[in-house]
């Protein structure tokens, strides 16, 4: 996490944050991370072999706010401790057409407890949604899963692109609010 605050010179405002994106084999977090930073989308699947760092650049009038998008092999196994270290933010992703992927969300999330990350800063995402008519997992078991690990929910379409900015507005808005909030609890020391 890197920051550079305005000072006399005038210069800008720059924050960085770290996401872990999360979930099964071919649940789409490629090519939700790809929709986001390059606004396309290949249909042809190819795993993630290991993880790869994808950066967004929010601009405002005086700063910049960066999101260091972690992409992860659809294994928990394969993904070391380094890699939840200095996370703000998670986004575990499962793929509405598949039941296996929806049932290993409380596996990514346990993984996620060992590193101290907040429940508020983690997202359960329902990618696919395009595909209604092969969805296999209803409205019920959704809300059973929110309530039953207290965390952010959204569905997108990685493909279409529906819900793709709001989500990460979402999280950029929830992390600059907690860094508002640290900044507040300095001052008051």
């Amino acid at each position: 996490m890197s920051e550079r605050v305005a000072g006399t010179t005038g210069k800008a405002f720059e924050k960085s944050f770290k996401v872990v994106v999360l979930g099964e084999h071919a649940t789409g977090k490629t090519s939700l991370l790809r929709r986001l930073i390059y606004g396309e989308f290949d249909s042809e699947y190819l795993p993630t072999v290991k993880a790869e760092a994808f950066e967004k650049e929010y601009r405002f009038r005086n700063g910049v706010i960066r999101m260091v998008l972690w992409d992860t092999p659809g294994s928990l196994e394969e993904v070391g401790d380094e890699f939840f270290r200095d996370a703000r933010a998670a986004i575990i992703i499962y793929d509405v057409c598949n039941l296996h992927s929806f049932r290993s969300v409380d596996t990514w999330y346990k993984s996620l407890s060992k590193y101290s990350m907040d429940k508020s800063y983690v997202w359960l995402v329902a990618n696919k949604i395009d595909l209604e008519s092969s969805r296999l997992i209803n409205d019920e078991q959704v809300k059973d899963k929110i309530k039953n690990i207290d965390v952010n929910y959204a569905e997108i379409s990685a493909k279409t692109g529906e819900n793709v900015d709001q989500l990460f507005r979402s999280i950029l808005r929830k992390l600059i609010e907690a860094q508002l909030e640290e900044i507040k609890m300095k001052l008051r020391d």
